[in-house]
């Protein structure tokens, strides 16, 4: 099959997880997949069914595009771009209890693109990253703002 991007490379359960895109069907780039691979020793890796399959409407074009993880909790989160006709690029998740089965947000698409919403033209959303932020409760709401602003430009 095809494939490229390496996406949310973590470590989860005693395992590194490196997650990339994937077309387990052809050789040639189409509907994106997320491959699956984990490794004890970084070294090693044994290669899993995919994590991410682009069946539904918000990846009915593209599939799963690039993304990140993150643990939280005794849980692996996947943060990725959905690709299809309807929402164009959007961003969307889905966690596991285990590293292995997925469940994709019931909410999905989480965040969709904001020239539909606020007139900004932009060619494509972004890839979703994660930032674990231990204790913001210090910050003050003008710095907040300033975070939030910054995130915003930088994805628009």
């Amino acid at each position: 099959g095809w494939m490229n991007d390496p996406n949310g490379l973590c470590r989860y359960n005693g395992e590194y997880h490196a997650f990339f895109q994937f077309n387990p069907y052809s050789t040639q780039w189409d509907r994106m997949h997320w491959g699956h691979a984990v490794s004890k020793d970084l070294i090693s890796w044994r290669q899993l069914s995919p994590a991410l399959v682009p069946d539904t409407h918000y990846e009915n074009t593209g599939g799963c595009f690039s993304g990140s993880s993150i643990e939280k909790d005794g849980k692996l989160y996947l943060f990725y771009t959905g690709v299809s006709a309807e929402y164009l690029q959007s961003q969307c998740g889905a966690v596991s209890s285990d590293g292995l089965r997925f469940e994709k947000f019931r909410f999905n698409p989480a965040c969709l693109r904001a020239e539909r919403y606020f007139f900004i033209s932009s060619k494509k959303i972004g890839v979703p990253q994660t930032v674990m932020m231990h204790d913001i409760t210090h910050l003050s709401k003008k710095a907040l703002v300033s975070i939030i602003a910054a995130i915003i430009y930088i994805v628009i």
